[in-house]
C-alpha cells in the first residue's frame, strides 16, 4: 500500500484590479501549473502574512504596496492530491486573501516577466476570460462567487 505524502502550505495572496482588470500570475509550478492564479504565495517561518504578501507582489510582479494599501478579505480552504518528484501528495492549502488598492506610482511600477520561480509571468486579465478551466484551484470558486459574471 502507498501513502502519500501530507503536506499543509499556507500562502498570503493579493486580489488587485484595475479598469476591469485583475492581475494575474502564470503558475509555473504545482498542482496547477499553466493556469491563473493570484499574484503571492508561501508564508515563510515568523513571517507575518501583509509582511509575505508585500514580498511576494515585489517578487513576482516588482509592485511595492504599502500596508495600507491591502484589506484582509478571505481566508480559503481546500485540498488537491497531485504527484510531486514520483510521490502521491495530499496537499492541504490556505490563501489569505487581501484586496489591495493602487495608486498611480504602482501601476507605472508593475512588470509582467515572473519571478523564476513560481510564477512563469504576471499580467492583467480581463475577468470575462476568466473560468474554471483557466484558473488555479484555489480561487476558482472565491472568484467565481464574488468577481466573475
Amino acid at each position: 500500500m502507498t501513502t502519500r505524502r501530507k503536506k499543509t502550505r499556507v500562502g498570503a495572496y493579493a486580489w488587485v484590479e484595475n479598469e476591469g482588470k485583475v492581475l494575474l500570475v502564470k503558475q509555473a509550478l504545482g498542482p496547477n501549473k499553466g493556469k491563473w492564479g493570484l499574484p503571492g504565495g508561501g508564508i515563510d517561518f515568523g513571517e507575518s502574512p501583509l509582511a509575505a504578501l508585500k514580498r511576494e507582489l515585489m517578487e513576482e510582479c516588482s509592485l511595492d504596496i504599502l500596508s495600507e494599501q491591502a484589506k484582509l478579505e478571505v481566508v480559503l480552504s481546500g485540498k488537491s492530491v497531485w504527484t510531486d518528484d514520483g510521490v502521491e501528495e495530499d496537499l492541504h492549502w490556505m490563501g489569505i486573501t487581501f484586496l489591495v488598492s493602487l495608486n498611480s506610482k504602482n501601476l507605472k511600477s508593475i512588470h509582467f516577466d515572473g519571478d523564476s520561480g513560481s510564477a512563469d509571468c504576471s499580467e492583467w486579465v480581463s475577468k470575462d476570460v476568466l473560468n474554471k478551466e483557466n484558473l488555479s484551484d484555489l480561487f476558482i470558486d472565491w472568484v467565481s462567487q464574488n468577481h466573475l459574471k
